[in-house]
């Protein structure tokens, strides 16, 4: 009884996880959009991941700072554009950024953000993600979608 107990939940775990699998579609690996990043001198963009997930295009990313600020709140935002495959602006994001606690290892600090958009990205869509060491401005300064 035990062994078919833990067979039916083995399969059935397999099938949720293929199916979350299928519904994460990652646009940047499979070359529906080019990511392109731009940080400071100090602060990079370490990682972007553009994801659907569910109705939403989510773009998520870290950035890295100098070792030395890890002490106290991490400055700036990252403004997130959408530029369509005929170079137009189609819409941008400003996105606080969030720290993200790394213990037990000696790296970098990081921040996070995510940014959501309600439409999904045209093939050869450029995501270009800034960083800047000023304020987060805005939320959302235009979208032509």
């Amino acid at each position: 009884m035990n062994r078919k107990f833990a067979a039916l939940t083995a399969i059935a775990l397999a099938t949720s996880l293929s199916a979350c699998a299928v519904s994460w579609r990652n646009f940047a690996e499979d070359g529906t959009v080019k990511v392109e990043t731009e940080g400071t001198e100090r602060v990079r963009v370490a990682r972007v991941d553009v994801r659907r997930e569910s109705d939403q295009t989510v773009v998520r990313g870290e950035t890295e700072y100098p070792i030395w600020e890890h002490f106290g709140a991490f400055r700036g935002h990252v403004d997130i554009d959408m530029i369509g495959p005929d170079g137009t602006k189609t819409s941008r994001h400003g996105v606080a950024l969030k720290k993200k606690l790394i213990r037990g290892r000696q790296t970098w600090p990081r921040a996070y953000f995510a940014g959501y958009f309600q439409y999904e990205p045209a093939r050869g869509t450029v995501v270009r993600v800034v960083y800047h060491s000023g304020q987060h401005v805005h939320d959302k300064e235009y979208s032509s979608q």
